[in-house]
């Protein structure tokens, strides 16, 4: 058996023109991404601790407006009347936290306000 390696291509590729040719490269290449299973988002779960005083009776805020932990690692609690609260807090395990010292802050409080537009 002879082979022609002059012969111009006769496979079905061959035959197409260059647009069918990339319209069939851009199908493999979407099927292959298509088929790529998607990642999975990791499962994240919380728990629902109480913060409890010393006492280990679960403390109550009541009206708060705020509440964010300071540089000093204390738990500040702002109310709605001014008064703001310090919490210093202790891990005692798994989902267990006690205030082991509580400051009252009322300067905002006792601030006089006289109006002042600004």
């Amino acid at each position: 058996m002879a082979y022609a390696l002059d012969k111009p291509s006769t496979s079905m590729l061959g035959r197409l023109g260059r647009p069918a040719r990339l319209l069939i490269a851009l199908g493999l290449l979407a099927g292959v991404l298509l088929s790529t299973p998607p990642a999975r988002a990791a499962t994240i779960s919380f728990t629902w601790s109480h913060l409890k005083d010393g006492a280990g009776t679960t403390l109550r805020f009541a009206s708060p407006t705020s509440l964010q932990f300071g540089p000093d690692g204390r738990l500040y609690v702002a109310y709605q009347d001014g008064t703001i609260r310090a919490y210093t807090v202790q891990r005692q395990g798994a989902d267990n936290y006690r205030a082991t010292a509580v400051e009252t802050i009322t300067a905002i409080k006792n601030t006089a306000n006289h109006d002042d537009d600004g």
